[in-house]
């Protein structure tokens, strides 16, 4: 392969990377944590670093075949720092949504996640089980197939399968996104919803002290009445 095309191949993957970074730290992922993107992009300049003395007759002694090789290996780290970085957002933004719309049956509750019932969901987002849930369940068998795809030694497929993953996450963030404009109204549902069972509750322990109150007047009425 032309050293101009896998160059080109480098450059377009590791803009995909870094356009996966920067949305990873404007949501708040956590990404920061995670070195091992880092690491394999510094792995790829130093190949390209390599090759490219090589060119420049910097590093003396070196044939094509060296050349080459630097540059492949400058690829087959650029696509690992992209894989990498697609699979731990692909994770982030999936526990994400699982988070925002975690039922509130469950016995763990972040301090920082609202949980929200199956009702409320259904109220604020009533295609989220007809369409939204069963279009996430299929994004993560798209993305399970891409990462059993993956292969580092198919030069010719890579950037498809960079593309195909890069549109996966896009269509994740699009749910966030869509999920998180129906916070405000799941919130105040549950508000509402809270304000009913109060006054229920109350109404119901109402109830119960005048059939208390009912019963005890009974009892009272029956003891001080005129005796036989």
């Amino acid at each position: 392969m032309p050293h101009e095309e896998i160059l080109s191949k480098i450059v377009e993957i590791h803009q995909r990377t870094k356009a996966l970074m920067i949305l990873a730290e404007e949501i708040d992922v956590r990404f920061n944590t995670f070195l091992q993107p880092g690491n394999e992009q510094r792995h790829v300049l130093e190949h390209i670093m390599r090759a490219q003395a090589a060119e420049l007759g910097i590093l003396s002694g070196k044939d094509e075949a060296y050349i080459e090789k630097n540059y492949d290996k400058a690829l087959g780290h650029a696509y690992r720092a992209f894989f990498d970085t697609a699979d731990w957002l692909g994770w982030a933004l999936r526990k994400k949504i699982s988070d925002i719309l975690k039922p509130s049956s469950r016995k763990i509750i972040s301090d920082l996640i609202k949980p929200y019932s199956n009702e409320c969901i259904m109220a604020c987002l009533p295609n989220y089980y007809s369409e939204i849930r069963p279009k996430l369940e299929h994004l993560n068998r798209d993305i399970a197939a891409i990462r059993a795809r993956k292969d580092i030694g198919d030069s010719d497929n890579l950037l498809t399968e960079v593309t195909a993953y890069s549109d996966t996450i896009q269509e994740l963030l699009d749910f966030i996104e869509h999920i998180t404009k129906s916070i405000p109204a799941m919130e105040e549902w549950n508000k509402r919803n809270k304000r009913t069972t109060r006054r229920k509750r109350l109404w119901d322990i109402i109830l119960v002290l005048i059939g208390v109150g009912f019963g005890a007047l009974l009892a009272w009425l029956k003891l001080s009445g005129p005796s036989d």
